[in-house]
């Protein structure tokens, strides 16, 4: 599939295994289990904000397309996707920043929003506290031999991803 935010980066595709892990933001509200899942890029004025910006959502509640067991436990008027459009989803799960930033809180992954829409990968993974500073000049080798002392914070960034795919960091 070829989408205008390209390949995702080694962080972003850490994240994505990471939350689809995880199974349906919007069935957990409903506490429901729903391992299978769809990646939902978030779009703020027609544009999609990125990899880092995606939730896990089941087939039915991104796309309306419903499992015969998520017909008979979900009421009708809970059976909201996000394709049916933001006023009516967001009624009964919350907007799509909100439904992002409990995922960032179950990852353990900083829930820093962008101030633009326009924000290089790398940047961003600075905002995030995925990548340092340091990193961006670095080459690639050297981020990877960093000693424990590196410039990340204990429980963040890559670690965290890390830790939650199950990885060592």
């Amino acid at each position: 599939m070829n989408h205008s935010t390209g390949k995702p980066t080694r962080y972003e595709q850490q994240r994505f295994d990471a939350m689809m892990r995880l199974g349906c933001v919007c069935c957990a509200q409903l506490d429901l289990p729903n391992p299978s899942t769809d990646r939902h890029h978030i779009v703020e004025g027609n544009k999609r904000l990125g990899h880092w910006y995606t939730l896990p959502l089941c087939p039915g509640h991104h796309r309306g397309v419903w499992s015969p067991e998520q017909i008979e436990i979900i009421p009708p008027d809970l059976r909201t996707a996000i394709s049916d459009g933001s006023k009516v989803f967001e009624k009964h799960y919350g907007t799509e920043r909100e439904l992002w930033m409990k995922v960032q809180a179950r990852l353990k992954l900083p829930a820093i929003w962008p101030s633009s829409k326009i924000l290089p990968r790398r940047e961003c993974h600075v905002a995030t506290g995925l990548v340092s500073p340091l990193e961006i000049e670095a080459p690639a080798s050297a981020a990877l031999h960093r000693g424990s002392g590196g410039d990340h914070q204990a429980g963040t960034g890559s670690q965290a991803v890390a830790a939650v795919a199950g990885e060592e960091p």
